[in-house]
């Protein structure tokens, strides 16, 4: 399902005046631009939250899929824990992480790094958008912290020098 949604938006998009783009890959970081890639990845985000349930390692080739669309690039390091329960957690950071540095600070490129002992799970997703000089928590952020608070993790924002969240889940609950 969710390949099939996104090869339905591959390549450059049609804009209304009849021209075509690939947006964040011609440099273009305006407010205008980005209110343009989150109306197209609004609907396939749409899709990735009904289906939080899903296979995560799908749910996160979703999104990387979706986010790649519009020029944002990936660099992941590590892979999803085998607890399914962990794993989802981390989807849904790294979906929501996503979202915020492209709808907020114009990111071009996403680092993710998981890693994991016996006793912790470690996730952290940083990107290269602009450093907000304030982080104000809405819904997405305020969502991630209490799905932490369930899962006995803890939930880090640090703004400088690269917007970063790191979220540590303990394996031994």
């Amino acid at each position: 399902q969710f390949d099939e949604a996104l090869a339905d938006r591959q390549g450059p998009v049609t804009l209304d005046d009849g021209s075509e783009r690939t947006f964040l890959e011609d440099g273009d970081t305006s407010d205008e631009a980005v209110e343009r890639i989150m109306g197209m990845l609004s609907s396939v985000l749409t899709d990735l939250r009904s289906n939080d349930d899903s296979d995560p390692e799908t749910s996160l080739r979703a999104i990387v899929g979706a986010f790649e669309l519009v020029g944002v690039t990936y660099h992941i390091t590590g892979s999803l824990p085998a607890d399914g329960t962990v794993a989802g957690f981390f989807v849904r950071v790294i979906r929501e992480a996503s979202t915020n540095a492209v709808r907020h600070g114009q990111a071009r490129s996403i680092e993710v790094s998981i890693d994991q002992t016996p006793t912790e799970a470690r996730l952290v997703v940083s990107n290269d958008g602009q450093v907000p000089d304030a982080v104000i928590e809405h819904v997405g952020i305020q969502g991630m912290r209490r799905r932490a608070r369930e899962l006995g993790a803890t939930l880090r924002v640090e703004p400088s020098p690269r917007f970063t969240i790191r979220a540590n889940v303990p394996l031994t609950w």
